[in-house]
């Protein structure tokens, strides 16, 4: 076989390829669409599915009606009125008073807030002196 016969058989091997070409344009078409096909049933699937599994547990929860009779001391508070603070330790506890029952208890101290309501004003029990302002030399 010489080089024109070569030559001529490629040459008609891609003429009967370009024939087909249109045939095989519309069958990757068709196999294109049968994809998205499949990929619109899949994405319905999973919403349905989703569906069912949303109402089985949601069918599995039950209402539940919470009474405060039940425990109403847990959500009465223990911080009622003002209290004395009668130590600061240096961590940062501080034990308090109550003045109506004398009970006296440690409670953390960045949890105390000011009284600022009216409070019985009583005669100081220690004479306040004025403060004494010294001059620092490396100033």
């Amino acid at each position: 076989m010489g080089l024109s016969h070569r030559i001529q058989d490629h040459l008609g091997r891609i003429k009967a390829l370009n024939y087909r070409l249109p045939a095989a344009g519309a069958h990757r078409r068709l196999q294109l669409n049968e994809l998205e096909k499949i990929q619109r049933d899949a994405y319905d699937n999973t919403a349905i599915h989703k569906a069912k599994v949303k109402a089985y547990h949601d069918k599995q929860i039950h209402q539940k009606d919470f009474e405060l009779h039940l425990f109403p001391d847990k959500l009465r508070s223990r911080w009622a009125g003002p209290y004395v603070v009668e130590h600061v330790y240096p961590h940062g506890a501080v034990d308090v008073l109550n003045p109506i029952n004398g009970k006296s208890f440690k409670v953390n101290g960045q949890k105390l807030k000011p009284f600022l309501g009216s409070f019985e004003v009583g005669e100081p029990n220690e004479e306040l002196i004025d403060p004494v302002y010294t001059v620092d030399p490396l100033i």
